[in-house]
């Protein structure tokens, strides 16, 4: 196997190596699965027994992927085509029946984990990256069934862009070795069973290290249009506000984040500056339809022909006056409230190999507070700078204090401090 690829915080996913898939019965050909033939089976079922014995052996976690509908197929999600096929008088992976279960030859240990998924891949709409996530995987090993256009393909697809290295076991998946696996040559290392087994001979050191706190800060939003004087909020009175408290309180905004910035940038830690910026007629903005009602109104009367609030490319969306960005930042692009919604974030995060997030930024009701809860629900640590967000030390960051530290500017300085500085390669990893 290429030296590229290193097991020693890997994964194995069985994926939907389940009976409906593995008996010769005509609802494969009729869902798009061509049937198992039964020496194809013993081969796939020999290698699959091989792979999670060594697998256990080393210690490696083991997921089983398995894929279970209700009769009604209510909860399937699987392509439009396929769905089509299916029927009530064709009971395909329903939930409870035989068929749906996992074939005896390599059913689950106890110490194993075992997740349900509706699609076809084992990542989609499921807790498999949070679960990894939190075993510290970095390498997914796929092996299983239902197709390697199909469950496999989508699976490792979703894998790389998620940040993991993917390994498959080109003779522990179905159909067994096809030239379809030439296909993965930049997505995976195709491998056969006994070369990944090699690499899994001994127990790495897995559980051994020592988990380092690696930060980025994440200033969420925060531009010209909501704060400064001159944004198109206050210019044409869509959101009016007393002079006085609104310098000083933007003052501190921007002093706190600048103090912070430096900080970081001193120790080597990322900062990143996640940027809301929509087409003026709004069709790529992804707040909520209630954000839509309640503005709307305010905005189709105040905002005359061609003004907008955080429109794309204009001086408006840009980060407020003031705040001092340091080179080498990065941006990340949202069309909503949360800097992971539908954004690249996550994956950058991964790339830099941060766990940490220190969170300031624009309203701590909205873009922080959403945020903050997709950021502890995908598993980093999150600090919330409570005077470095635009309401500042309000009553409502209590409520975020029930999913992440919050903490004054001062405070997160002094923690800054205790903090080796960064190495300025990116580590990696998920």
């Amino acid at each position: 196997m290429s030296r590229d690829v290193d097991l020693t915080n890997a994964a194995l996913l069985m994926v939907d190596i389940q009976e409906d898939l593995l008996a010769a019965r005509g609802a494969l050909s009729e869902l798009g699965v061509q049937p198992l033939k039964q020496e194809e089976r013993r081969m796939l079922m020999t290698n699959c027994q091989r792979l999670l014995a060594q697998a256990r052996q080393a210690k490696t976690p083991i997921v089983y992927v398995r894929t279970a509908f209700r009769p009604d197929f209510g909860d399937c999600f699987l392509p439009p085509k396929w769905l089509r096929r299916l029927s009530k008088s064709m009971p395909v992976l329903v939930e409870g029946t035989s068929g749906a279960a996992i074939s005896n030859e390599v059913a689950p240990q106890p110490d194993d984990y075992v997740i349900t998924k509706k699609s076809l891949s084992a990542f989609q709409f499921t807790h498999l990256d949070r679960l990894l996530t939190n075993l510290r995987v970095d390498t997914c090993i796929l092996a299983g069934f239902c197709g390697v256009p199909g469950s496999i393909d989508d699976t490792s697809r979703m894998a790389g862009l998620l940040g993991y290295d993917t390994a498959i076991a080109a003779d522990a998946v179905f159909p067994v070795r096809t030239p379809h696996l030439e296909t993965f040559v930049k997505r995976a290392a195709v491998r056969e069973t006994s070369e990944i087994i090699s690499l899994l001979q001994a127990p790495g050191q897995r559980g051994q290290t020592v988990a380092v706190c690696r930060p980025a800060m994440i200033i969420v939003a925060m531009n010209n249009d909501g704060h400064h004087p001159q944004g198109s909020k206050r210019r044409y009175g869509v959101e009016l506000k007393s002079s006085g408290p609104a310098d000083e309180e933007r003052e501190l905004f921007i002093r706190n984040n600048n103090r912070l910035i430096e900080a970081m940038t001193r120790k080597g830690f990322p900062v990143i500056h996640s940027k809301t910026a929509v087409r003026l007629d709004q069709a790529d903005d992804a707040h909520s339809a209630q954000a839509f009602r309640v503005n709307e109104p305010a905005w189709k009367r105040n905002f005359p022909p061609g003004v907008g609030y955080m429109i794309e490319d204009t001086w408006g969306a840009e980060i407020l006056e003031g705040v001092k960005l340091p080179e080498g930042y990065y941006r990340v692009y949202k069309k909503g409230n949360s800097a992971f919604g539908l954004t690249h974030m996550q994956r950058l995060l991964r790339n830099l190999g941060v766990n940490t997030c220190i969170i300031t930024g624009d309203s701590t009701t909205g873009c922080v507070s959403d945020t903050a809860r997709e950021g502890v629900g995908l598993g980093y640590e999150l600090i919330v700078v409570s005077d470095a967000t635009s309401r500042a030390n309000i009553p409502y960051h209590q409520v975020l204090a029930n999913r992440a530290e919050v903490k004054s500017t001062d405070e997160v300085l002094a923690w800054l401090e205790e903090l080796q500085p960064a190495s300025r390669r990116a580590a990696g990893g998920a």
